[in-house]
């Protein structure tokens, strides 16, 4: 699956989710990202070594600025959508 069909799909899978059940949006941003492979790129284009560094950049954006973009009003598509 290409890079694009990835942030894609992950960014269609946040954003379908109804907003009443989204107590924590960083808890299911960092969730969702966990569940990804770190070992296995998902984009043909990086190798293993450049995702586990995007993951791990990803995880640690959540970690540190996900309250914060979520309480500017940043959506799921505009974080994790991909390149436009």
């Amino acid at each position: 699956m290409a890079c694009e069909q990835t942030f894609a799909w992950l960014g269609r899978m946040l954003s379908g989710l109804a907003p009443t059940l989204l107590p924590n949006h960083v808890a299911i941003w960092h969730g969702a990202i966990e569940n990804i492979s770190e070992r296995t790129s998902p984009c043909r284009y990086l190798t293993p070594a450049q995702w586990a560094t995007m993951r791990e950049s990803a995880l640690d954006f959540c970690t540190r600025f996900g309250a914060k973009a979520h309480s500017l009003g940043w959506t799921t598509p505009q974080l994790f959508g991909g390149p436009p």
